[in-house]
């Protein structure tokens, strides 16, 4: 019964509900009369002098008393303390000797029903306070009353490619020994310093790809080119060029970062209707378009959203090209 109230209590404990004022008074006056009915149990009721705790040893029992044996009579065969005492004298008469003395039976038997009215006592008190510790412990440990407060959070979203399907990003972090191919349906991130070495990465085309990369604010690359339609570039680190090629058809371009070392991005822009190309901050970009189709001689402007404005940017050729640089905000 100690442990498992023990246990519950330890467990009420811990909940956010509990009374630990409460609780714990209740549990250490359960603690004291568990004690007294201990005592209670082991008192000597005919041994003289010492010869009570004194050791009775045989081989099944190497540390038994002599009262533990008289008690252990009592208990598990049922018979009365003076029987009991004088068995164990018997047995044992160098030691226990003075428990078999004759004592009178008056005395012996009111001496024993007093035991035996105080464990009885002591029991109905035990278990008067299990029950209350064991309705108090109900309640704490119980159901949260009332519905919980508050909306239940969503989990995070993970990456997802440029159509918008989820996707595992490939990291890249060590030197380029060759271009790098961004796969269908992929995600590249772009995290180390890649600049060292003038090798690309290259979204292939023509036809849809999803693929998506985005330069991280750690990572730092030359040159990136888009000839798949439906793809996606995000730049929050070190970019030198990025040219999106005329098949590259419902491009998403968001820079906000910079040249490597500093400066510009060098956006070139060669599809007919344009990408859906925003520079925000921190970013800096100039932006080139070049989109004539066979037989004409000038191209069309396109739109670009620059710091929340939209600029107009004109088509530009030749050797006098205008570059337009979309304005930097401090």
């Amino acid at each position: 019964l100690f442990r498992i109230l023990r246990r519950r209590s330890t467990a009420s404990f811990a909940s956010k509900s509990h009374s630990p004022r409460s609780n714990a008074k209740k549990m250490s006056k359960l603690l004291v009369f568990l004690a007294l009915a201990a005592g209670g149990a082991q008192a000597n009721v005919c041994c003289s002098g010492g010869d009570w705790n004194a050791i009775a040893a045989d081989a099944e029992a190497p540390t038994a008393t002599c009262g533990g044996r008289i008690t252990w009579l009592q208990d598990n065969r049922g018979v009365r303390a003076d029987e009991a005492c004088s068995t164990v004298a018997g047995e044992f008469p160098d030691v226990c000797g003075s428990c078999g003395a004759e004592m009178p039976g008056s005395a012996c038997d009111a001496q024993t029903k007093e035991l035996t009215e105080e464990n009885a006592r002591l029991t109905d008190e035990v278990g008067q306070l299990a029950e209350e510790l064991e309705a108090a412990l109900a309640v704490t440990c119980g159901p949260t009353p009332g519905p919980t407060q508050g909306p239940t959070l969503e989990p995070t979203p993970g990456p997802k490619n440029a159509c918008g399907q989820p996707c595992v990003p490939i990291v890249l972090s060590e030197k380029l020994t060759q271009d790098y191919n961004v796969k269908k349906d992929t995600c590249v991130d772009v995290v180390g310093d890649l600049s060292k070495e003038r090798f690309r990465i290259s979204i292939p085309g023509p036809g849809p790809t999803c693929a998506k990369v985005t330069v991280k604010s750690t990572g730092r690359i030359r040159l990136i080119s888009v000839a798949g339609t439906n793809a996606e570039i995000v730049v929050d680190g070190e970019l030198d060029v990025l040219s999106v090629l005329p098949t590259a058809v419902g491009a998403k371009v968001t820079n906000r970062g910079s040249a490597v070392g500093g400066g510009p991005v060098s956006l070139f822009e060669y599809t007919v209707a344009g990408s859906d190309i925003t520079v925000s901050f921190p970013g800096v970009a100039e932006i080139t378009v070049d989109n004539r189709q066979a037989g004409e001689e000038v191209g069309t402007p396109i739109k670009v959203m620059c710091y929340g404005d939209e600029l107009d940017v004109p088509w530009c050729c030749g050797d006098d090209d205008t570059v337009n640089r979309c304005p930097v905000l401090n």
